[in-house]
């Protein structure tokens, strides 16, 4: 079986790629979900470079990402936030240390016992009341093709020793007690919960 965390660690640091969105758009839909304002902390955990964070309010701002080099871009265009290198699964802040967490455009990046980790500690840093939004999630009942091309891709994909997007049922977010919500871009969902 392929090691996906494996091969997008090593993807993060020698590729630019990352998925193309319209901005705007994406950037109403997370301040809206997670009620972000100005007077909130923030905590955007797989931040990369650093985009999206420079364009959230918050009153502080914290990024989290395990590439050095994103985390150094991240950094420079961020000059009021922290920026932390670290492990999604292994946060390094205490228990309820933000009003808000985002983890946006990262799961669809790693397996399932991997995900369950990153989803603990998702909610453990957040702050009782606050709100955690999961997003841009590829949609396994949307798929082109639908369940059946999704199998065979994946199949294809393992056989040949390359990593593939994972893709998540609703399921997997509702028995956590996430609300499911469509994203600005389909076939995409978000997974939101207040705590």
């Amino acid at each position: 079986m392929v090691d996906n965390i494996k091969y997008w660690k090593q993807q993060s640091e020698s590729t630019d790629k990352i998925g193309e969105y319209r901005q705007d758009e994406v950037i109403r839909f997370v301040v809206q979900h997670l009620k972000l304002s100005k007077s909130q902390t923030l905590l955007d955990v797989g931040c990369a470079k650093g985009n999206m964070l420079a364009l959230l309010p918050a009153k502080k701002k914290v990024g989290v990402d395990f590439s050095m080099r994103y985390a150094k871009e991240a950094r420079k265009n961020n000059p009021g936030a922290r920026i932390v290198v670290a492990e999604a699964a292994q946060l390094p802040f205490g228990d309820g240390s933000f009003d808000r967490v985002l983890c946006h455009s990262l799961f669809h990046l790693m397996d399932i016992p991997y995900a369950k980790k990153v989803i603990l500690e998702l909610e453990r840093v957040c702050r009782k009341k606050g709100r955690i939004l999961i997003g841009d999630i590829p949609d396994m009942q949307d798929y082109p093709g639908g369940k059946l091309a999704y199998g065979i891709r994946t199949a294809f994909l393992e056989r040949v020793g390359r990593p593939h997007y994972i893709m998540f049922k609703h399921g997997f977010f509702e028995e956590r007690n996430y609300a499911i919500i469509p994203g600005p871009i389909n076939p995409r969902f978000y997974a939101v919960k207040q705590k």
